[in-house]
C-alpha cells in the first residue's frame, strides 16, 4: 500500500516536470523567434506552475491522512484480535471449570466429572454441550433419586436437521462424540458385557467359498457387511 502511494506521488511529480519542460520550451521558442510571450500567456504559465505545486502538496497531505487513518484501523484490528484471543482463553477456562463441576454418577453410585470421563478418550477434552443430552441427564436423575433404569431408547421427533438425516419417530443410538463416553461410565457394566458377547458372536464369520475374484461369506444376522457410521460397531 505504501509503495502504491509513493508511485502516485512520483507519477504526479513526473507530470509537473513534463509541464515545466513544455513551458520552458515555449519560452525558448518565443525568445528565438523574437516574439516575446504575451502577458496573458505568461500569467497562464505561472498560474499552471503554482497550481501544480499546490496540487502536489494537497496530494501528499491527502495520502498522509489516509496513512494515519489506516494506522488507526490497524491498531483497532490488533485490539480486536487481542480481545478475541482473550475471549477464547476465558471461554476455554470457563468450559474446563464447568466440566469439572459435572459430577456424573454411575450404576454403582460412583462419581466422576466430565474431564475424568473423557481423559482416556481420543478427543481428551469433552465437546461443548457434553452432559446436556437427554440420556445422561435422565440417568443422572434416576441415580440421584434411587431409581433403577430398566430400559431407555432415543427416537427423533419432527423434521430432519440440515446437518444430518433423521426420520420422525425413528430410533437412533447415542451420539459418539458426546454421549457414548458418558454412557459408558454411567450404565451398568453388564450392558457392555452383553455388547461384548454380541461382538464375539459377530466374530464367528464363516467363509463358504473364496477364489481370486469371488468370496461367499456367511455372517450372523445383524452384523454389518461394510463399516457403518459407528466405528465401534463390528462389520465383516
Amino acid at each position: 500500500m505504501q509503495q502504491k502511494r509513493q508511485e502516485v506521488i512520483a507519477n504526479y511529480q513526473t507530470k509537473i516536470k513534463e509541464a515545466k519542460e513544455k513551458r520552458d520550451a515555449r519560452r525558448q521558442e518565443a525568445l528565438s523567434a523574437g516574439t516575446p510571450l504575451s502577458e496573458e500567456e505568461e500569467k497562464a504559465m505561472i498560474k499552471e506552475s503554482q497550481f501544480m505545486k499546490a496540487e502536489l502538496k494537497r496530494l501528499k497531505k491527502s495520502i498522509n491522512e489516509k496513512t494515519a487513518y489506516e494506522t488507526l484501523y490497524e491498531n483497532y484490528e490488533k485490539d480486536l484480535k487481542s480481545a478475541k484471543q482473550l475471549r477464547k482463553q476465558l471461554s476455554e477456562e470457563l468450559q474446563q471449570w464447568l466440566f469439572s463441576k459435572f459430577q456424573m454418577l454411575n450404576a454403582e453410585g460412583e462419581s466422576k466429572d466430565l474431564l475424568e470421563i473423557f481423559k482416556d478418550e481420543a478427543v481428551k477434552i469433552p465437546p461443548a454441550g457434553s452432559g446436556e443430552c437427554c440420556e445422561p441427564k435422565l440417568l443422572q436423575y434416576a441415580y440421584q433419586h434411587g431409581y433403577k433404569p430398566l430400559q431407555m431408547a432415543m427416537f427423533w421427533w419432527g423434521e430432519s436437521p440440515k446437518e444430518e438425516i433423521r426420520h420422525h419417530l425413528q430410533f437412533y443410538p447415542a451420539c459418539n462424540g458426546k454421549c457414548k463416553p458418558i454412557l459408558h461410565w454411567m450404565l451398568p457394566k453388564t450392558v457392555f458385557e452383553t455388547q461384548q458377547a454380541e461382538t464375539t458372536i459377530y466374530n464367528k464369520v464363516e467363509t463358504l467359498y473364496e477364489d481370486r475374484e469371488l468370496a461367499v461369506i456367511y455372517k450372523p444376522e445383524g452384523l454389518l457387511s461394510v463399516p457403518g457410521k459407528d466405528a465401534a460397531q463390528p462389520s465383516v
